[in-house]
C-alpha cells in the first residue's frame, strides 16, 4: 500500500529542521561549554600579588618569594623573573613561592616580577623591589704602628711599649715579638700596650715586632729596632779603634780558644785588614790584635784553632788553601800578631773544610775538591806537635765533594780522629775514621752515607746541605754532631717560598750507631748552626723560621738540659741574612753581626 503524499512532506521538513540545529549545538561544545548559542569567549586575565618579601626589603642569600593568584577559569601557572631576566617557574599556582639566590647579584636595588598565566593564555605581573646586601669578603689588611720605643731608642729595666692599629672592619688582636721570640699577645687593638723586660735581654741592639691581625684574618706587621743598656756585660759590642769601616766576621762555625782565652776573627769592610778580638773570659780584658797580612790569597772563608796562648793557626781560601801560624804577645792580653809561617795546600779547585787542634798537639787539616781541574775528594794535611813538615793524605774518593761542607772532631773515649761531610743535593752524611799514630793519620774506614734517609728516615739529613757542627762530649763518652734533619716542611706566601727542617742533635759512640735528639723548630734549611757541648748541656745557636713573616734573620739559642729542651733565648736579628755566625769551643760564646750594623758578641755562661 502505497504512502500518503501529505506524510511525506511533513516528514521530509522534518529532517530539514534537524539538519539546521545539528552545526550550531557542535559550536558549543568546542568552546567548551554546552551553553549553545549563548556560550561566552573568555577574556578575563588572573590576578597576582606577591605577600612576601615587603617590597622595599633588605634581604641576603637565598630569599623565598610567596604570593596568591587567581582567575575566573583557571591558573595554569606562575613564573619569577629578576630584573627582566629569564622567567624561573614558581611552586603552586593559587598559592605559589619561588627561590632568587641574591649571591650571584650585586648588592643594591633588584627588581622582581611574578607573572601568573591563566588556561586561555592571559597573563598578570606583580612586581617588588628587593635591596640585596650580601657580604663582602675582606681582604684588606690592618695597618699597625709602634709608637714606643721609638725607632733606635735605647731602653733599660721594664720597656712600656705601645701603639695603635686600624682596619677597614675591625682589629682582632696585636701580638708583640722582641726579636726572634714567640709572639706575645699585647693589651688593647686600635691601641695597644706591652710590657717588655729588657733585663731578660743582652745589652745592644734588639728589635720590638708589633703584628695587628683583624676580625677576617689578615695581618700585619711592623718592626722598629731598640737597644738595651742595662750594664749587665752580657753583649760585648766589638768596637775596633783602628777601624773606619764596618766590621765582619771571618769563617763560618767555631772560634779560637785556649784555657781563658777566646778569639774571633773578623775583617774591616773595603780593606784587606784581617785582625783577631781576644778575649779573656776571666776577667773580661779585651784587645783587637791586627794579622799581618802575606801575600797568599785565601781569606775568602776561615777555620781556625790555638795551640798554645800565644799560637794562632788560620786555614782558609777559595783555592789554594794557606795555613797561616800566627805569634801572638802582650798581657794582659795579647796585642801583637806575627805571621810565623804560611804553607798553601791544593789549587785553585780546593775549598776549606775544617781545621782541628788534636789532644796530642798536633794539628789537622781538611779540604776538599770540586772536580773542576781534577777528581773530586778529600784531603787531609797533619802537622805534628813539634813537626816542621805537613803531612798530606788524599784523595779520599768514597763520595762527592763538589759543594760540600766539613767538620772535623776527635773522639773524647778512643781518641779517634772522625770528620764528617755533606754535599749539597746529596741527602746523606758521610764520615771518615782515622787514627793518629806514628807522627802520621791512617784512613780506618770511609762511609758514604753514614747518617742517611734509608736507615734513619727522618733523624736523617736534609736532602739538600745541611749545615754541619761538631763537638766532644767527655760526660756522655760521644761525639755531638749538628745538623738540619729530614723532618722539613715548606713554607709559602706568595710569591715567597721557605723551606725550615728541624734542627737534630746525633750522639755518636766510639762504636755502635747514634742517637738522636731533635729540637722541635723549623729553621731554614742550609743556615748554619753553632753547637757547644759542656758537662750536662748542649747549646744550639740557630735562625728560626717566623712563619707569619717567612723570614729567618732572627738568632736564637736553646739549650738541652736534663733531656729537654729549655725556652730559647734570643740575642737579635742578623745584618744580612746570610751574615756569618760564630760560636765557642767550651764556651757558650756566639758572636754575629747584627741589625745596628756592629759585631756583637755573648758570652751567655
Amino acid at each position: 500500500m502505497g504512502i500518503p503524499h501529505r506524510s511525506i512532506v511533513v516528514f521530509v521538513a522534518a529532517l530539514a529542521a534537524m539538519a539546521a540545529l545539528a552545526p550550531a549545538a557542535s559550536a558549543g561544545r568546542s568552546a567548551g561549554g554546552t551553553c549553545g548559542r549563548k556560550c561566552p569567549a573568555d577574556t578575563t586575565p588572573p590576578t597576582v600579588s606577591v605577600t612576601s618579601p615587603a617590597s622595599g626589603a633588605t634581604v641576603a642569600g637565598t630569599v623565598t618569594v610567596a604570593g596568591v593568584a587567581s582567575d575566573n577559569t583557571g591558573v595554569a601557572r606562575v613564573e619569577l623573573a629578576v630584573d627582566g631576566g629569564a622567567a624561573v617557574p614558581a611552586s603552586g599556582t593559587t598559592s605559589w613561592s619561588g627561590t632568587v639566590a641574591t649571591g650571584a647579584l650585586a648588592n643594591g636595588s633588584h627588581t622582581v616580577a611574578a607573572t601568573a598565566v591563566d588556561t586561555a593564555g592571559y597573563r598578570a605581573t606583580a612586581t617588588v623591589t628587593l635591596n640585596v646586601a650580601n657580604p663582602v669578603a675582606d681582604t684588606t689588611p690592618p695597618s699597625v704602628a709602634v709608637a714606643t720605643p721609638a725607632s733606635g731608642a735605647t731602653a733599660s729595666g721594664t720597656l712600656a711599649a705601645g701603639g695603635s692599629a686600624s682596619d677597614n672592619v675591625s682589629v682582632a688582636r696585636v701580638d708583640v715579638q722582641v726579636d726572634a721570640g714567640a709572639f706575645q699577645p699585647a693589651a688593647g687593638t686600635t691601641s695597644w700596650t706591652a710590657t717588655v723586660d729588657t733585663t731578660a735581654l743582652a745589652d745592644g741592639a734588639h728589635t720590638l715586632t708589633a703584628r695587628a691581625t683583624d676580625t677576617s684574618g689578615n695581618a700585619a706587621a711592623v718592626t722598629v729596632p731598640f737597644s738595651v743598656a742595662n750594664g749587665s756585660g752580657g753583649d760585648v759590642v766589638l768596637a775596633d779603634p783602628s777601624a773606619t769601616n764596618g766590621l765582619q766576621l771571618l769563617g763560618r762555625g767555631r772560634a779560637a780558644e785556649w784555657g781563658s782565652l777566646s778569639v774571633v776573627l773578623y775583617w774591616e769592610d773595603f780593606t784587606s785588614k784581617h785582625s783577631a778580638f781576644v778575649r779573656d773570659s776571666a776577667t773580661g780584658a779585651s784587645s783587637y790584635v791586627p794579622l799581618p797580612a802575606d801575600n797568599l790569597a785565601g781569606w775568602s772563608d776561615v777555620a781556625y784553632t790555638m795551640t798554645s796562648a800565644t799560637d794562632l793557626w788560620v786555614l782558609g781560601g777559595g783555592g789554594p788553601m794557606a795555613v797561616r801560624h800566627y805569634s801572638l804577645a802582650g798581657s794582659p792580653v795579647p796585642t801583637t800578631a806575627t805571621l810565623v809561617s804560611d804553607q798553601v795546600f791544593g789549587d785553585t779547585d780546593s775549598r776549606q773544610g775544617d781545621l782541628l787542634r788534636l789532644a796530642s798537639g798536633a794539628l789537622m787539616a781538611v779540604w776538599h775538591q770540586q772536580g773542576e781541574t781534577g777528581p773530586q775528594g778529600l784531603w787531609l794535611a797533619y802537622l805534628g806537635a813539634g813537626a816542621a813538615a805537613w803531612r798530606v793524605t788524599g784523595p779520599l774518593q768514597f763520595m762527592i765533594t763538589k759543594a760540600s761542607k766539613q767538620t772535623a772532631v776527635q773522639h773524647p773515649v778512643d781518641g779517634s780522629l772522625w770528620v764528617f761531610s755533606s754535599p749539597d743535593a746529596y741527602g746523606a752524611i758521610g764520615a771518615v775514621h782515622l787514627t793518629e799514630a806514628a807522627g802520621d793519620l791512617r784512613v780506618d774506614w770511609t762511609d758514604p752515607l753514614y747518617i742517611d734517609r734509608a736507615k734513619y728516615e727522618l733523624d736523617g739529613p736534609d736532602p739538600e746541605n745541611p749545615d754541619l757542627s761538631s763537638a766532644p762530649d767527655p760526660s756522655t763518652g760521644t761525639i755531638a754532631l749538628a745538623y738540619q734533619s729530614a723532618h722539613r716542611q715548606m713554607f709559602q706566601t706568595s710569591p715567597t717560598v721557605v723551606t725550615g727542617s728541624y734542627p737534630m742533635v746525633a750522639r755518636i759512640p766510639a762504636s755502635g750507631p747514634p742517637a738522636f735528639t731533635l729540637l722541635p723548630v723549623y729553621v731554614e734549611r742550609v743556615s748554619s748552626l753553632g753547637l757547644v757541648v759542656r758537662p750536662g748541656e748542649t747549646w744550639l745557636g740557630y735562625r728560626p723560621i717566623d712563619q707569619a713573616t717567612m723570614t729567618y734573620d732572627g738568632l736564637a739559642v736553646s739549650v738541652l738540659r736534663g733531656g729537654a729542651w729549655e725556652a730559647p733565648m734570643s740575642l737579635g736579628r742578623f745584618a744580612q741574612i746570610w751574615d756569618r755566625l760564630s760560636f765557642g769551643v767550651s764556651r757558650p760564646d756566639y758572636a754575629a753581626r747584627l741589625s745596628d750594623g756592629r759585631l756583637h758578641l755573648f758570652p751567655l755562661a
